[in-house]
This record gives structure tokens, C-alpha cells and sequence, in this order.
């Protein structure tokens, strides 16, 4: 059984991440780093999952695999993957960070509400 304590300093470290990208919006002119931490958050919540539920921890950054993964233990999270999809594609080509801006505001609150409510 995994430590309540670990999985709550992952899932604070990801809230971090997805508030600070949230904060440097308005006025910013640094996209990708922007974009990274959103990247970052979704992938903090998937494997504060990955760790609450037991499952093997990978140290990779595939949103879609550990979201696969997570799947094992509830399969009703592969609603969100095309969400997982259109963040891990966009932050290896970030070129359009306007959109990807847009979007991840909406998908990332969204992938946390669902992990949180199935962990």
C-alpha cells in the first residue's frame, strides 16, 4: 500500500506545476515553458495515481502509456485520453502554443478532476 504522504506531495508538486502556469498567462511571452509545466502537471497526477492504486512506477513522460497504465486499475480513465494524447503530442511539437495554452487550461483541470475522483 503506498504512503498517503507520497502520494500527496506528487499530487502538490502537480497542482504547483499547473498553478504556475495558470499565473504566467497573462502578459507572458514564454510559451514553452508555459507549455512544459502543463505538461508537467498532467504528468504528476497520472502517476500520483500510478502510486496510490500500487501499480508499477515508470520513469517515463508518455502521458498516453502511463494513462494506459492507470486504465488497469480504472478503466473508466480512458475517457480522458484523448486529452493525454493532445498534450503529449503538442509538447514534443510546441509550435502552436496559443492553442495549446487554450486547451491544456481545459484539459489538465479536467484529468485532474477525474484522477483525483478515481484514486
Amino acid at each position: 500500500m503506498a504512503e498517503p504522504q507520497v502520494v500527496i506531495e506528487w499530487l502538490k508538486k502537480a497542482d504547483e506545476d499547473l498553478e504556475f502556469a495558470k499565473s504566467v498567462l497573462d502578459g507572458s511571452q514564454y510559451f514553452a515553458q508555459i507549455c512544459f509545466h502543463f505538461h508537467q502537471a498532467a504528468e504528476k497526477y497520472l502517476k500520483a495515481f500510478i502510486i496510490a492504486t500500487d501499480l508499477e512506477f515508470k520513469k517515463i513522460h508518455d502521458l498516453p502509456v502511463l494513462l494506459k497504465l492507470c486504465t488497469t486499475m480504472q478503466s473508466e480513465l480512458q475517457k480522458i485520453m484523448d486529452d493525454c494524447k493532445f498534450l503529449n503530442k503538442t509538447i514534443k511539437n510546441p509550435f502552436n502554443f496559443c492553442f495549446f495554452i487554450f486547451n491544456s487550461a481545459i484539459c489538465i483541470p479536467k484529468l485532474r478532476a477525474f484522477i483525483l475522483c478515481s484514486a
